[in-house]
């Protein structure tokens, strides 16, 4: 199993590894989720400038955004992503932690188990139902303690 995590608009302004590149609220919840919920799942970060990468892939700071509607940029941005995912078994299942027009090309290429808890909801949302679920694992785990 691997995990998806879109990228942020927010970003440090100078070199980071992707996974501390993105350092707006809703990011910050879709890590602490996949960390939380997955332990030892590989973490990779989808971008809309570097497409699928490793979350400690050292990258720039960067200005651009996948739209939400299809348009070239589109079109060659999902290229990118499908090339890219010819290194991953299309079979593994994966967690996807963002929205539907980042997920095409993912589901596209995957075919195994796909679970996409956030899509559709918008980033308040998506906090929303990310901090309920982190909440209730919080609960879970300190019932067991007594």
């Amino acid at each position: 199993m691997i995990v998806i995590i879109t990228c942020g608009k927010a970003k440090q302004r100078c070199s980071a590894k992707a996974v501390d590149m993105y350092i707006g609220s809703v990011f910050k919840g879709k890590l602490k989720y996949a960390k939380t919920l997955y332990p030892g799942a590989p973490i990779y970060i989808l971008s809309a400038k570097y497409g699928i990468i490793p979350a400690d892939l050292v990258i720039e700071p960067y200005d651009l955004l996948v739209p939400d509607r299809e348009n070239d940029f589109f079109r060659d941005w999902s290229n990118k992503v499908i090339n890219q995912l010819q290194g991953f078994d299309k079979g593994e299942d994966i967690v996807f932690l963002g929205n539907q027009h980042y997920f095409k090309p993912v589901d596209a290429y995957f075919v195994g188990k796909k679970q996409a808890p956030l899509l559709g909801l918008s980033p308040g949302k998506q906090l929303a139902r990310l901090s309920e679920e982190l909440d209730e694992v919080r609960n879970k785990q300190q019932r067991k303690l007594f």
